[in-house]
């Protein structure tokens, strides 16, 4: 069925301090079929993308009512890769996405 992974794997660790908080997080999801192929045409599939993120949380301030936070996504720098798959035949690129690595920083602070 289109949009269903034969597996899909999530996992974490995280690390907590007074102040401190510390996480990295992995999720992959298999193969997907993207496009039914009709014909000629064959179907195409979004091949596994691995994703590793990790976080950094600090509170801050006077009775810790402010929070600074700084985020890196994609740490593995994978690219997602969708291809055209047909029996007895080679897998030929249908798209390729590169998102790269991304980082965000941010702070708030509660009233």
């Amino acid at each position: 069925m289109a949009g269903q992974s034969p597996y899909v794997l999530n996992g974490g660790l995280m690390y907590t301090a007074e102040q401190n908080s510390f996480g990295i997080f992995y999720n992959v999801k298999g193969p997907t079929l993207q496009i039914v192929g009709l014909g000629l045409f064959p179907d195409v599939y979004t091949m596994p993308f691995h994703s590793l993120n990790a976080s950094f949380n600090r509170t801050v301030g006077k009775d810790d009512r402010g929070s600074l936070k700084f985020r890196v996504s994609n740490l593995l720098g994978d690219d997602v890769l969708s291809v055209y798959k047909s029996f007895q035949a080679q897998d030929q690129v249908f798209s390729r996405l590169v998102p790269g690595m991304s980082f965000s920083v941010g702070y708030s602070y509660k009233l």
